[in-house]
């Protein structure tokens, strides 16, 4: 009963173009989206954190599930202060490593 209260208060909200106030609601919203448009169908969302324009309703649908819903790529670190490595740090490898490299060339 509570989740059909809070899903008919949801599509009020959409229907009257309010932006969703949870992470909930804004799948919900993406999933009537979903229903409504044709796949690459590009437009603008209003997610609670702002805006964001996609090229396909359903990919960004999924992408938002994985992301904030499941949580997918969330992480414990294991220090205070980890290092990325994304292009703008080179880790050092290994001596091992780095010997094989030069072995191989």
């Amino acid at each position: 009963m509570k989740q059909k209260l809070l899903h008919l208060i949801w599509r009020l909200a959409y229907l009257t173009k309010f932006s969703p106030k949870s992470k909930q609601e804004a799948f919900y919203h993406l999933s009537l989206l979903t229903e409504k448009l044709p796949r690459y169908t590009h437009g603008k969302f209003q997610f609670p954190f702002g805006e964001i324009r996609y090229v396909d309703i359903k990919s960004l649908k999924y992408q938002y599930l994985e992301i904030f819903i499941e949580e997918r790529y969330d992480f414990q670190m294991t220090t205070p202060q980890p290092s990325p490595l994304d292009g703008r740090e080179q880790a050092t490898p290994p001596k091992e490593a780095k010997t094989q490299i030069l072995a191989m060339s």
